[in-house]
């Protein structure tokens, strides 16, 4: 590992346990991999915007900044999810903080793992429909990345062929729009790279 990666999740239980499944499961350190999320972000795409922008602050003052950083948020009900989407992008300071939204919600991320489906979902829906696939088990821990790393290829593959489909199909809307919809990909398809 040679970067130091900052990821701010909207959430205290799914999306930090599946990242902390991934650091744990690829042995890297807090140092490389810090996985932030819950109270401490904060739940809505702007609070978790300027706690990664702090926590940036802070490194950056201490002498170890961070290289790359990601906020993992979910569409939810935001009504304001575009301007919080444009603000990583309007900053100037370095790293740029890249974002892996979902639609509606991050188990979309864990669904391509086993189905390519371009059909509509509320948050209720796709979490239902986890815990149908997973025997009825579906837990919020780090120790669903384990269970789902053998399919992980196949998650990637799906969450590209999912935006492509709504870029063919829905080209004019705003990608926070397209429902079902993952960016989890592309924060794991970087993270995998850096383990080359």
């Amino acid at each position: 590992m040679r970067e130091r990666v900052l990821i701010v999740c909207e959430g205290a239980e799914t999306e930090v346990g599946y990242f902390e499944g991934f650091r744990k499961h690829h042995h890297l350190s807090t140092l490389d991999v810090r996985v932030v999320g819950g109270d401490e972000a904060g739940t809505h795409p702007h609070s978790i915007i300027q706690h990664a922008e702090k926590l940036l602050r802070t490194a950056a003052r201490e002498g170890d900044p961070f290289d790359r950083a990601w906020a993992v948020v979910d569409r939810d009900d935001h009504q304001d999810i575009g301007q919080a989407i444009a603000q990583p992008q309007e900053r100037k300071a370095k790293p740029q903080i890249r974002m892996a939204l979902s639609n509606p919600c991050f188990e979309v991320w864990y669904l391509q793992h086993y189905r390519y489906s371009t059909r509509c979902q509320t948050r209720d829906e796709a979490s239902a429909e986890l815990r149908k696939l997973l025997g009825g088990r579906y837990e919020k821990s780090d120790r669903l990345f384990d269970e789902l790393l053998p399919q992980q290829a196949e998650a990637i593959r799906n969450a590209g062929r999912l935006r492509k489909h709504h870029e063919d199909v829905s080209g004019h809307q705003a990608p926070w729009e397209h429902n079902p919809r993952t960016d989890v990909d592309i924060l794991v398809a970087f993270l995998n790279g850096l383990m080359k």
